[in-house]
């Protein structure tokens, strides 16, 4: 008697695969769980400009497993990419009166602009404060040539972000979050997997927040000029990159690995490079550079 009581408790605590019946069953947590998942997180993702159709695809592949895996890291990126647009369009505020917007600073961050390099067609990733340099310095005009291709307009005519799935995967959060809610609150307890995803639609959430005006799925970069720099412009401009990975200098010597596509791109935000790129080329130090950002703060006044 003792022993039937025992194997109907353990029953009860671990219920095994469930049928689909009038309430729900494990296939349907399944799927609904997983659909959820896969959708927000493709919907979220907005990769970085890759030369080459390959590289493209599978660096979208590599995203879409980060994402997945380790949704926390992808947010961290979002965030480091926000911090850094925020901080380009300071360091450029003053030569375009604030006019640069933000999704012109996230193209330029996820690599929208690349500099051609010898006459062979190599070429490089022109980085934020290296963009910032340039302007400061008035090696480069504002507004751009259109050549740059930095204009709104173009930027969003290139960008794209899919109405149409993004509302499906609201009308699938919204879904899965009001279910969940609700079963909550008729005291009702959600399966490990249904708690599991609503903490990926919360990430998400997040993380396209941080993303809204990133430009998504942009297949081509502008490729420039540089403009002609002396010898200590160029020295400056070369220690303002933060990657030297994403380059080709010469096609017919190097190639871009496919090792590319799981990198994740460093965020330089230290004050001292902040300090070159908006000082421009009129400071030949950064001690200059410094002691005219400490000039322009205000004094206490007693």
């Amino acid at each position: 008697m003792k022993q039937t009581s025992s194997n109907t408790t353990y029953q009860d605590e671990l219920a095994g695969w469930t049928p689909e019946s009038n309430d729900r069953g494990s296939w349907k947590i399944i799927v609904t769980s997983l659909l959820t998942i896969i959708i927000c997180t493709w919907t979220v993702l907005h990769p970085r400009i890759h030369v080459g159709r390959k590289l493209r695809r599978v660096h979208k592949a590599c995203q879409f497993i980060k994402q997945v895996s380790a949704p926390e890291l992808e947010t961290i990126e979002a965030t480091q990419e926000f911090i850094q647009a925020r901080k380009m369009m300071e360091c450029c505020a003053e030569k375009t009166e604030n006019i640069l917007e933000l999704i012109q600073s996230f193209y330029i961050g996820m690599m929208g602009l690349r500099y051609k390099v010898g006459d062979n067609g190599g070429y490089c990733v022109m980085w934020p404060l290296q963009y910032a340099y340039l302007l400061n310095s008035g090696l480069v005009s504002w507004p751009p040539k259109e050549s740059w291709g930095l204009s709104e307009e173009l930027i969003e005519d290139k960008s794209k972000a899919d109405g149409l799935l993004k509302l499906v995967a609201l009308w699938q959060v919204i879904w899965f979050t009001i279910n969940c809610i609700t079963r909550s609150a008729h005291s009702m307890e959600l399966a490990p997997l249904e708690s599991m995803t609503l903490a990926y639609v919360v990430q998400v959430i997040l993380t396209y927040c941080l993303w809204w005006k990133k430009p998504k799925d942009i297949a081509t970069a502008s490729f420039v000029s540089l403009p002609e720099m002396n010898e200590e412009q160029k020295r400056q401009f070369d220690s303002l990159s933060m990657e030297v990975t994403y380059g080709v200098p010469d096609p017919a010597t190097t190639e871009q690995l496919m090792n590319n596509a799981w990198y994740i791109i460093p965020r330089d935000c230290t004050e001292n490079a902040y300090l070159i790129a908006k000082g421009g080329s009129q400071y030949t130090n950064l001690e200059e550079a410094r002691g005219q950002e400490e000039k322009e703060l205000p004094t206490e006044t007693s």
